[in-house]
């Protein structure tokens, strides 16, 4: 058995087609929908994990106040790879790149409350749970 070679690289434009093949369960991903603005966002990156030629997952930050703040986000897989550590191994990276930055001075991440595999990810990439936040959805005008 051949050994299999894994790397993370920012996205690209040419890297479309191999996340439109990703298996992620979602079937309207807004990332596909508006990819070339983020690739091309000079306060968002996106990065993916290949595995030989296979995009298995990726993930990103958004950077405000003036790049000093950063946000994860985007975490996708392909379900076909989930559970072997390609997300952690992948945001590992980007937080490196993080923490190099001399302008970051924060990072975080949010995701729903039952979304327990990337809660796991988040805590192992060294990020700690914060308080609960709830949210609502105005579905009519209240005046």
């Amino acid at each position: 058995m051949e050994p299999q070679v894994m790397h993370v690289k920012k996205l690209t434009l040419e890297d479309l087609t191999a996340l439109e093949q990703m298996n992620t369960g979602i079937d309207d991903d807004y990332i596909i929908r508006i990819y070339d603005r983020l690739i091309a966002s000079n306060t968002q990156e996106l990065f993916g994990l290949f595995q030989d030629k296979k995009l298995v997952s990726i993930g990103g930050y958004s950077l405000f106040g003036n790049k000093k703040f950063a946000m994860i986000g985007r975490l996708r897989s392909d379900r076909r790879y989930q559970s072997r550590g390609y997300s952690t191994e992948l945001l590992i990276q980007v937080m490196e790149e993080l923490h190099s930055s001399s302008h970051v001075k924060w990072i975080g991440a949010n995701t729903h409350v039952h979304n327990l595999p990337t809660r796991r990810v988040l805590e192992k990439i060294g990020l700690e749970s914060g308080p609960t936040i709830h949210y609502l959805t105005l579905t009519a005008p209240i005046f």
